[in-house]
């Protein structure tokens, strides 16, 4: 079994992904721990960030070796009906 780390740092292939697009695809900002130095450092796509190329890094594409990634952040989709095995097409709200 993969947890949201996983999930995260592989791509973010799930149940979901033709309604919301890959879990890598919602990452916002992520908190990691450098292996070199041990220096934790908050990484993000804005081109301004020091550590913007691990925010990218970390979307799938390394298969999450750059840092221990302690905390992510995630812009989240609305979801509704029932997610339990059947009836997956009830997923997309009117909100």
């Amino acid at each position: 079994s993969v947890g949201m780390a996983g999930l995260t740092l592989g791509g973010g292939f799930g149940f979901l992904t033709r309604y919301a697009g890959l879990l890598c695809d919602r990452l916002v900002s992520l908190d990691a721990v450098l292996p070199s130095t041990g220096e934790i450092v908050h990484a993000t796509a804005d081109i301004h960030n020091e550590y913007h190329d691990l925010f990218w890094a970390s979307c799938g594409g390394g298969g999450g070796n750059f840092a221990v990634v302690t905390e992510f952040e995630f812009n989240m989709v609305p979801v509704c009906g029932d997610l339990g095995g059947r009836g997956l097409e009830q997923y997309p709200c009117d909100v």
